[in-house]
């Protein structure tokens, strides 16, 4: 196993094997490789006309379910090569001979490791497209150690530039390792997301076990980064504090996993973005704090006070659908706002009360609302500082539930 970037992923390999569609199965013969960029390429495959007209069939008919299409092979040297996620990328036919073009979602080698006189490690290895950083300092563990790399330069935010190692301390450690060890590159590499600012693409993820090596490849582009929260020169920390976050006793909250996700929206549209992050914001509130209050009085108060309004709103000849509506409405009057939730929200996470006061709250819930509900934001308010005021809340929170208390990046405005 290897801390530094392959310069060939994995070379030109001839297969044979066979290509299955519902219920066509065919021998073929087929050629794979890979190249820095991580992206395995299946050379186009020579095949009969029956198994063309077969997999014709797989490029799909509008309105009909397709089934996905299989490829597996082994070299002469002994790799295994298998996917079950395959799609017809190009066809042509010509006089005497028949070529399709497949490529595909997920695909996995295995092959032997090679005997270079180097230690033959075990562990896990998740590559990185576009992933900005340096050279944070490793991190033992009770797996052994987890190593994170990185490329403080960039071509593009496609570039594979980086990597996240779990390694064990033992060279052949049992079975259950390597998924304790999996978990925990998982871990990391959501919250390198955050700290990142954006998703970061795992193009090829590999198991290296005593006697093999399994890639698997997976399909996808890098995509670009916005307004990271740990600084890309400064992340040994950060990356201790996952570690030990993943090692802690108890669980952590898997609502906190999809809060990223929305706060790593790559809209354009600040609109589109800001609302996004508000979803963020209700997702904490009604996974993360169980005392918030979801109603303005006590639901037994509000009982008595339902009951005459609805009865006031009988006496007014109103239609069996307009009656039902109205109903309804009066039912959800005592509904708590989220600005009225979230106080319990900066009460929990002891969020500074000089930024995130009650007027910030009702000013984010105003912006919201005339967005949803008028398509546009409210134009005597600044969208692009509740935007930012939104976005470092959700990230506040993230860290203090990552229990990470180093330096980050603030973005909010000095009320001050």
């Amino acid at each position: 196993m290897t801390d530094e970037p392959d310069d060939s992923c994995f070379e030109t390999t001839e297969f044979t094997g066979e290509v299955s569609y519902a219920d066509h199965v065919a021998d073929v013969t087929f050629t794979a490789r890979a190249g820095k960029n991580c992206r395995l390429i299946i050379h186009p495959i020579e095949i009969e006309a029956e198994t063309y007209v077969a997999l014709k069939k797989a490029m799909g008919r509008p309105g009909k379910h397709g089934h996905s299409i299989s490829l597996s092979g082994k070299s002469k040297d002994d790799k295994c090569f298998s996917s079950e996620d395959m799609d017809v990328s190009g066809m042509r036919n010509g006089t005497d001979d028949f070529f399709v073009q497949l490529k595909t979602g997920k695909a996995s080698l295995t092959l032997a490791r090679k005997d270079e006189g180097k230690d033959r490690a075990a562990g896990i290895k998740f590559s990185l497209r576009g992933f900005k950083s340096f050279r944070p300092n490793p991190v033992k563990c009770s797996l052994g150690h987890v190593a994170v790399r990185g490329n403080h330069q960039m071509a593009s935010p496609d570039e594979v530039t980086g990597h996240i190692i779990v390694q064990s301390d033992e060279q052949d450690p049992e079975e259950a390792w390597f998924q304790q060890a999996a978990d925990m590159a998982e871990f990391v590499w959501k919250g390198l997301q955050f700290g990142h600012g954006g998703r970061l693409h795992v193009p090829l993820e590999q198991v290296f076990r005593k006697e093999s090596v399994t890639a698997t490849f997976y399909r996808g582009v890098g995509r670009q980064r916005h307004l990271p929260s740990i600084h890309y020169l400064d992340q040994s920390e950060f990356v201790a504090a996952l570690v030990a976050r993943f090692e802690s006793s108890d669980p952590f909250p898997d609502a906190v996993w999809q809060v990223v996700g929305w706060l790593n929206s790559d809209s354009s549209i600040r609109e589109v973005r800001f609302l996004t992050l508000m979803t963020a914001i209700e997702t904490i509130v009604d996974n993360l704090v169980s005392d918030a209050e979801t109603t303005l009085i006590p639901k037994k108060q509000y009982q008595p006070i339902r009951e005459k309004l609805i009865a006031a709103l009988s006496e007014c000849g109103l239609g069996r659908a307009e009656f039902q509506i109205l109903s309804n409405k009066i039912a959800g009057l005592n509904t708590a706002p989220i600005s009225h939730k979230m106080k319990a929200l900066i009460k929990k996470f002891d969020l500074p009360t000089d930024i995130f006061d009650a007027d910030l709250m009702k000013r984010l819930n105003k912006q919201r609302v005339s967005i949803v509900h008028k398509g546009v934001a409210r134009p005597d308010d600044d969208l692009w500082e509740c935007l930012i005021y939104a976005r470092e809340m959700v990230a506040m929170i993230i860290f203090a539930e990552l229990r990470y208390n180093g330096q980050f990046e603030s973005y909010a405005p000095d009320k001050n």
